[in-house]
């Protein structure tokens, strides 16, 4: 299991979050070209940092979390249940274990006439087994 796939089931397993935007319109990676407002997508940023022992390997992952909404007050609602959720959480990400999500930026902004975008960006810890 992906990482973005473990906060998808975060994100599916708790009822706050999905009576915000249910699962069926949060996607990984890129939103399908139909979807339909509210909705989000989880992603992974590119630029990972990795740190080995011989145990584990430690990666310093940045993810991101953005949802589109024409509701000014749910984008800001997302973000209060993204903290409540993710921020300094250590959850089971398949094999791997992610042993804490920070914020590095959340924010809602009205990009242009097309509605309110909240946006986070979290730089999480995973701890994986090491290679042999």
């Amino acid at each position: 299991m992906s990482l973005v796939q473990a906060i998808y089931e975060r994100w599916q397993a708790d009822p706050r979050l999905t009576a915000l935007i249910p699962p069926a319109r949060v996607y990984s990676g890129r939103a399908a070209g139909d979807a339909v407002r509210p909705y989000a997508v989880i992603g992974e940023a590119p630029g990972a940092a990795a740190r080995h022992t011989t145990h584990v390997a430690i990666e310093s992952v940045a993810i991101e979390l953005t949802a589109w909404s024409d509701d000014p007050r749910l984008a800001r609602a997302l973000l209060d249940e993204w903290r409540r959720v993710f921020e300094r959480q250590a959850f089971p990400a398949g094999g791997a274990r992610c042993l804490l999500m920070q914020a590095e930026m959340a924010r809602v902004i009205a990009p242009d006439d097309s509605g309110w975008q909240a946006a986070a960006r979290y730089r999480v810890l995973v701890e994986r087994p090491a290679e042999s």
